[in-house]
């Protein structure tokens, strides 16, 4: 079975599951050309005609498509495939009308992006659909984003494997890089070492924009803050942070950041992070990193807790339970 149908059927399983415990009847999403991220979570794929997924609480599933995107789909389980040829809006109503529906849930949000795909032009078709003023409209919607907030964090089978094969391809990055990283060199050079490796593999940037765009990798001394590298050179004491890393079929390593510390010499290097393996070696960084005030809020999570949920987040202090492993940089001369 393609890997993507896989992985589809998995999520539909864990969203089928959440919306049993809903108050709303109905979930749906509307989608072309990749507007709405819930989708591509749900299906691991991207329309670019008008689509629509309709999920009822009762079990009677839709996903309406344009036939020439139909087989993409072939294989779903769960979820009756419907392809139109014609108008959107009619084929949109026919779904619609299979069932009553009382309460709409529907991908919006004030506060998360991620949950807040519908396009004002899509939401037209359930204005149209409905026929109310939108006082009465606005009774009858809800947002879905809580129980996608779920759905998102709870990963499945074929979500976990993609992450192992994220961290992994991350870790071989990494490991080519590091022998070749000096002192003197600027956060540019240094990234366009970790681009040339991460094409090699077939990964991108997190930050998005395409194979040339570089990771976060940045210098404290030049600012904390979430940026692109600059032309600062790395100096004797200095650390490097990696953070935001790659993006693989659908999944960023970010879990980390790796810190790369620029030492003098190998001694210094052994005295300041003696075993970043060991919970005193990872506290003592964390201890350092305060100190000298570099960090505000930051995260230890150095690699993607495996346990089917998103790893917490560490703010002002170590969390031994949060903490994962840390792999050691060392920089030559």
């Amino acid at each position: 079975m393609d890997d993507s149908i896989q992985l589809a059927n998995e999520k539909i399983s864990q969203l089928m599951g959440e919306l049993s415990h809903q108050t709303f009847d109905t979930y749906l999403i509307l989608t072309r050309k990749g507007s709405d991220g819930y989708f591509e979570l749900l299906f691991d794929k991207v329309t670019q005609q008008p689509c629509a997924a309709v999920f009822r609480r009762s079990g009677n599933h839709c996903l309406l498509v344009h036939e020439s995107e139909a087989g993409l789909f072939v294989g779903l389980r769960g979820i009756a495939v419907r392809a139109y040829s014609g108008d959107f809006f009619e084929a949109f109503r026919e779904v619609m009308d299979q069932e009553p529906i009382e309460k709409l849930a529907l991908d919006f949000s004030e506060e998360d992006a991620s949950a807040d795909g519908l396009s004002l032009g899509l939401f037209t078709y359930v204005f149209r659909y409905f026929r109310m003023p939108m006082e009465e409209l606005e009774e009858r919607i809800t947002s879905a984003a809580e129980m996608m907030d779920t759905v998102r964090a709870q990963k499945s089978p074929s979500e976990l494997r993609r992450l192992e094969e994220s961290i992994r391809l991350a870790e071989d990055c990494i490991s080519a890089c590091k022998d070749q990283i000096r002192q003197g060199m600027t956060e540019l050079e240094i990234s366009d070492l970790f681009v040339r490796e991460m094409k090699k593999r077939g990964l991108v940037s997190s930050e998005g924009g395409g194979p040339d765009v570089p990771p976060m990798l940045l210098n404290l001394r030049g600012g904390m803050s979430h940026r692109s590298p600059m032309a600062v050179k790395t100096l004797p004491g200095d650390v490097l942070i990696l953070d935001f890393f790659c993006w693989y079929k659908g999944t960023a390593e970010k879990g980390m950041p790796w810190y790369i510390a620029t030492a003098p010499s190998a001694n210094w290097a052994n005295y300041l992070f003696p075993e970043l393996s060991t919970e005193e070696g990872v506290a003592k960084l964390w201890d350092i990193l305060l100190d000298v005030k570099v960090i505000g809020f930051s995260k230890l999570v150095v690699k993607m807790v495996i346990v089917g949920f998103v790893p917490p987040i560490v703010g002002r202090g170590y969390d031994p339970a949060a903490h994962v492993s840390m792999q050691e940089m060392y920089v030559s001369p």
